[in-house]
């Protein structure tokens, strides 16, 4: 039997040729989930998924929202920080949805009077094809045009809009996940 010393150093000395013999960009990489049958794409820290509804089926941004979350409990509809990420979006939706409006994951919150993201969130980066389309109230969503990947105010009842889910990126370092 193994004191408690021999143990540690055990596991420092598994730790340490661990370490010696992976390369950084093995020791720690983003891995996506693998949950059910969802095919996640990465881009930088986040993943997406592109839940493949009904046609037919009409999903408002309330549905959406609890479709990603049935994928796991830290799944939202694509939340979009930056015009990189905008445009990676874009990309990755013409492929799919050739050209169809995406739900983005924001409402209006009347208690601060504007739109938020729904990790709340604040909008650092916004790319509205016209800011005054809409009068702003508790009804107020919005959509990507995946066609031109600018955003527009709508309500939280519009029909067609297509779901994009998105989760935090895994970043695996020995073994784990952080």
């Amino acid at each position: 039997m193994m004191n408690a010393e021999t143990r540690i150093f055990f596991v420092f000395f598994q730790f340490s040729l661990y370490v010696q013999f992976f390369p950084p960009s093995v020791a720690a990489r983003w891995q996506c989930p693998s949950t059910g049958n969802s095919t996640w794409v990465r881009f930088k820290s986040s993943c997406y998924t592109a839940l493949q509804t009904s046609l037919k089926t009409s999903y408002n941004n309330e549905d959406a929202r609890d479709l990603c979350k049935a994928i796991g409990s830290n799944v939202g509809i694509v939340i979009i920080n930056n015009q990189e990420e905008n445009r990676f979006i874009v990309d990755y939706s013409k492929k799919i949805w050739e050209g169809k409006d995406i739900w983005l994951g924001m409402f209006f919150d009347i208690d601060y009077n504007t739109l938020r993201w729904y990790d709340n969130s604040e909008l650092t980066y916004s790319n509205w094809s016209n800011e005054e389309h809409i009068n702003e109230n508790a009804d107020t969503c919005a959509v990507m045009h995946t066609k031109s990947g600018q955003w527009e105010k709508v309500s939280c009842e519009y029909p067609g809009a297509r779901i994009l889910c998105e989760t935090s990126a895994c970043k695996y370092t020995f073994f784990l996940c952080f």
